[in-house]
């Protein structure tokens, strides 16, 4: 298991995932990623390879997560890697309960500390919404913070004063931001219409030159076919070029590069009695991998048009989906879905599940 850094320049923006123009996602999905790569391979070495990208994926010899933040000093050195808050974890009550559930991505360093939705108070928060640990604060060296608030300031007051002043201090602090504008579209008949405000997701560089990259991580297995290995790498190198997302004729969703790390947290097979967190979206392959999800969230993805006659455009399928941060307790594979119109076509959506092991005690 490796993960894949997608380099972005400072302040880099997407438009990523949602019709509504007032509205973009802040990651990137497993299935958009997975499209990207299977068309590139497509456009590069035609059909057949594809297809056998696709029978890869389908055969568990290839998997992977949705495309989730990172931070990176300057130099590359040091890298702090961001997941999902997994769902089961805003079952907390009391009065910073809403606190916890305002925690969207904890970094890799939190996960392996944390055992209970408890554990996740009193953490320093970045842009209140993404938890690190005291120590990955400080390797982020924005002194203002650190030094005027350790981890022992903090053991030493309650919890209420400490938890407020936490929220305070680090709230200007945000590894991506939503960024709006005003535009006009020129193929209006009128004034009144021709206004429209669009929003763009921006990746941040902190203070101390720490800069929100994304990442995703690629689970390629030993049993995969050394060709379609090659297909993959290689349509993952020209994801800079083609960039994802919308507006990329703007220079809008386009990478600087990418860089291959290692992933601080092992993922492995998960096993019967054993709680793990989805890394990716996921459709159940049978009921018995449905059963297993304890806490979880339904999207609804695709509906996109295909083109065609104004009376007879026609539309990707839609699908219903298991969300990232979804907790199961045992084992999913998940599956690939064809998305054609009437089934009459090869449009794949993938819903292969990876999954990583989390700790959790219920309160």
């Amino acid at each position: 298991m490796k993960a894949i850094i997608l380099k972005c320049s400072p302040f880099n923006q997407f438009r990523l995932g949602v019709s509504d123009l007032e509205q973009t996602l802040d990651f990137i999905h497993s299935d958009t990623l997975f499209s990207s790569l299977i068309n590139t391979c497509a456009m590069m070495y035609g059909k057949q390879a594809a297809d056998a990208c696709v029978e890869a994926f389908e055969n568990d010899h290839i998997r992977l997560s949705s495309a989730f933040h990172c931070l990176s000093n300057r130099d590359e050195t040091a890298t702090i890697f961001f997941l999902p808050r997994p769902a089961g974890y805003e079952l907390l009550s009391g009065e910073f309960a809403p606190r916890v559930r305002n925690i969207r991505y904890l970094s890799t360093g939190v996960w392996q500390q944390m055992q209970k939705p408890a554990d996740l108070l009193g953490l320093p928060l970045l842009g209140e919404t993404y938890a690190v640990t005291w120590e990955e604060l400080n390797q982020l060296q924005l002194r203002k913070y650190t030094d005027s608030f350790t981890q022992s300031e903090a053991a030493r007051e309650n919890k209420r004063a400490f938890y407020n002043k936490n929220s305070q201090v680090l709230g200007g602090y945000k590894p991506v931001d939503m960024i709006s504008y005003p535009k006009v579209s020129v193929h209006q008949p009128g004034q009144e219409s021709a206004y429209y405000t669009q929003t763009n997701l921006q990746l941040m560089q902190l203070s101390s030159g720490w800069q929100t990259h994304f990442y995703f991580l690629l689970d390629i297995a030993n049993t995969c076919d050394a060709k379609v290995k090659k297909y993959i790498e290689a349509a993952i190198h020209i994801l800079p070029d083609e960039g994802i997302g919308g507006d990329r004729s703007t220079g809008t969703g386009l990478f600087e590069g990418i860089r291959e790390s290692d992933f601080p947290l092992a993922i492995g097979a998960i096993t019967a009695d054993e709680w793990a967190c989805n890394l990716s979206l996921s459709i159940p392959a049978s009921q018995r991998e449905f059963d297993v999800f304890e806490y979880y969230q339904f999207i609804i993805r695709g509906g996109g048009s295909l083109g065609g006659d104004e009376d007879k455009e026609t539309h990707r399928r839609q699908v219903r989906m298991i969300a990232e941060g979804s907790m199961h307790k045992g084992p999913v594979s998940g599956s690939l879905q064809n998305v054609s119109p009437e089934k009459k076509g090869n449009i794949t959506r993938n819903g292969k599940t990876l999954s990583i092991p989390v700790k959790y005690e219920h309160q």
